[in-house]
């Protein structure tokens, strides 16, 4: 989305602007999940032959998937305010 050249980038360009007015953070408002579903995502790993599989709770960039109370920069606080972590992993143990 910042390397000049790139498709990535030429269409956000053309679909947001510039990086620099729409940017990563203003993505996680339109961050709405209407068709998560815990069970169904937990169930694509059982078809893929996954043995093992988790919840994340931190995203790369520091987004938390819980309701965090060391930064505003979570699911709860932010976005869908779903509680992905909390659902995802009672999905995995079932």
């Amino acid at each position: 989305m910042h390397i000049e050249g790139n498709d990535v980038y030429e269409h956000h360009l053309e679909t947001y602007g510039h990086p620099s007015e729409f940017g990563y953070h203003d993505f996680v408002p339109l961050f709405k999940a209407e068709k998560f579903n815990a069970d169904e995502w937990a169930d694509l790993f059982v078809k893929a032959g996954a043995r093992f599989a988790g919840p994340v709770a931190e995203h790369h960039d520091g987004f938390a998937m819980w309701d965090s109370k060391t930064t505003p920069w979570n699911a709860m606080g932010m976005g869908s305010h779903e509680r992905y972590h909390r659902e995802t992993g009672k999905g995995y143990t079932e």
